[in-house]
C-alpha cells in the first residue's frame, strides 16, 4: 500500500514541478496587441474589420480571437465572414515568451525593424495588414500598422512565434467580433502610415490592355 502511494504521488510532484517551470519567463512588456485586419472600402466609407486578434498580457497569456472568413470569397471582392467567431486563451510556453521578448522589450523602436523603403500609393498591398501596439515595462508605447514583407528575419521569426500560436478552438456563433475602438485606432493610423501602400484592387482580365501584333 505504501509503494502505490510512492507511486501515486511521483506523477503530481512532477506536475506540480512542470506548472512551477512554466511561470519561470516573465514577457519583457505590459501587454502586447498584434491584429491582423482588412481594409474594406465596398461601402465607398474606408472602414477596418478585425480578422485575428492576439493579446499577450504581463504574465505570457495570450488571448486569441478569430473573425472565421467566408470560404467561397474569392480575390478581387470585399473581404466577407460567416459570423462565426474562434476564441481561445492560454498560457505561452517559456521558450515562446523568450522569443518574443527578443524584439518586444522597450529597447528599439518597431519601425527600426523595418527592412524594405517607405512607399505609399501605387502598389497592391497583400492582405490582411497588420497592426501592432505593445507597452513595454518602463510604461513606454509602440505602435505601427504595416504589410507582413516589410520586417527582416529577426522579426518575422518573432511574429511567428504569435502567428503559429495554438489556434483558436472555442466556436461561436456571435456574429462578427467587433472591437470598435481598436478598429477606429487601426484604421486612423493606417491612413496616417506611410510604411504601407493603399490596397487596390486588381484588374480583371477583361480590362486588361490587349497588345495586337501585326
Amino acid at each position: 500500500m505504501n509503494l502505490i502511494k510512492k507511486l501515486l504521488l511521483v506523477p503530481c510532484i512532477f506536475t506540480v514541478a512542470r506548472m512551477a517551470d512554466a511561470q519561470n519567463v516573465k514577457p519583457r512588456f505590459k501587454e502586447l496587441t498584434v491584429v491582423a485586419y482588412v481594409p474594406n472600402d465596398s461601402t465607398k466609407k474606408l472602414a477596418v474589420t478585425i480578422n485575428i486578434y492576439y493579446h499577450i498580457n504581463a504574465d505570457g497569456i495570450i488571448h486569441i480571437i478569430m473573425n472565421q472568413m467566408d470560404p467561397l470569397n474569392y480575390h478581387g471582392k470585399p473581404t466577407k465572414y460567416t459570423g462565426l467567431v474562434r476564441d481561445t486563451t492560454y498560457q505561452l510556453a517559456d521558450d515562446v515568451i523568450g522569443n518574443i521578448n527578443k524584439i518586444f522589450n522597450g529597447e528599439r523602436k518597431l519601425s527600426s525593424y523595418m527592412i524594405r523603403p517607405i512607399r505609399t500609393t501605387g502598389t497592391s498591398l497583400i492582405l490582411p495588414a497588420t497592426f501592432i501596439s505593445y507597452v513595454a515595462l518602463n510604461g513606454a508605447t509602440d505602435k505601427m500598422v504595416f504589410g507582413n514583407d516589410f520586417f527582416g528575419r529577426d522579426m518575422n521569426l518573432t511574429l511567428n512565434e504569435i502567428y503559429f500560436a495554438r489556434q483558436a478552438r472555442v466556436l461561436r456563433s456571435t456574429g462578427v467580433y467587433h472591437d470598435r475602438a481598436l478598429e477606429a485606432e487601426i484604421l486612423k493610423d493606417h491612413l496616417a502610415c506611410k510604411c504601407i501602400p493603399i490596397a487596390e484592387t486588381p484588374p480583371t482580365v477583361k480590362n486588361l490592355p490587349i497588345k495586337k501584333y501585326k
